[in-house]
């Protein structure tokens, strides 16, 4: 009666050990999964800024050309001048405009980044705490057992004096 104490224990350490295991191995693929996920938007946001950044880029040589047009239409000298002051002006506001989203972008990308890097630390550290969590109940188990066996000898040997 005794051994079969001690062999329903030991299953349950078993089972303990198998739970914690795959609740870490749970927790490492869902911070692996949403790390992957950080990561490709971090892409698509980069990408984004700097498409955007060409969009405003030939908006400024779009506006540009129109004010071209439109002070040439005046009679107006359109390389000298004011005129030459408002074309570098446009060509000035779109650069910085286009800088600008790619800052943002590359800034948001970069946030991303890093918490894509803590959620891969996250899966590692899970699966690390599972294999320590099964350790653990491994040696807990191994212990009670062997506390269990050794007051039964003490119990027998008392027994039988």
């Amino acid at each position: 009666m005794a051994w079969l104490a001690l062999v329903a224990q030991a299953g349950g350490a078993v089972l303990n050990a198998q739970g914690q295991k795959q609740a870490a191995t749970a927790q490492a693929t869902q911070d692996t999964a949403e790390a992957n996920q950080d990561y490709t938007t971090a892409n698509l946001t980069q990408d984004a800024g700097y498409q955007s950044a060409k969009r405003i880029r030939t908006q400024g040589q779009s506006t540009m050309g129109q004010a071209n047009a439109s002070l040439a239409a005046s009679g107006v000298d359109v390389s000298q001048g004011t005129a030459q002051d408002v074309r570098m002006k446009i060509d000035q506001n779109a650069q910085q405009d286009a800088l600008n989203t790619i800052l943002n972008a590359d800034s948001k990308a970069t946030n991303l980044r890093t918490q894509a890097g803590f959620e891969q630390q996250g899966a590692t550290d899970a699966i690390k705490a599972g294999k320590l969590g099964v350790a653990k109940t491994a040696l807990s188990a191994f212990g009670g057992a062997a506390t269990t066996s050794n007051n039964w000898k003490t119990s027998a040997t008392s027994s039988g004096s």
